[in-house]
């Protein structure tokens, strides 16, 4: 865990309840034709590492940088039963799909 002294020795400005707790598990959702190994790779962020703002933020702008999604959300969950660890959630929005459920799209 990273202690409020160690936060405020670092100027962080703002402060998450998973900052600093370790990835027990990673999540995956919104995945339809894009591959879920190759955004694994990507995140970066392993089971077993220490969870920051900063490694989110990273992780996050570099599937945003693929141009295959419209939305990328990455998020740690508290969990309940550890202390100490949580659990790593990404949805994607893949620009693919959302073309297909666009109902704005003209059909003729």
């Amino acid at each position: 865990m990273i202690s409020l002294i160690d936060r405020w020795r670092r100027g962080d400005s703002h402060w998450v309840e998973w900052e600093g707790d370790a990835v027990s598990t990673i999540s995956l959702d919104g995945f339809a034709v894009t591959k879920k190994k190759r955004a694994l790779a990507l995140l970066g962020i392993r089971p077993g590492d220490i969870l920051t703002t900063s490694k989110v933020e990273a992780a996050t702008l570099a599937l945003m940088q693929t141009n295959d999604y419209i939305d990328v959300q990455l998020y740690g969950v508290k969990e309940p039963q550890s202390r100490g660890k949580v659990i790593l959630k990404l949805f994607v929005m893949e620009k693919s799909t959302a073309l297909l459920d666009d109902p704005g799209s003209p059909d003729d």
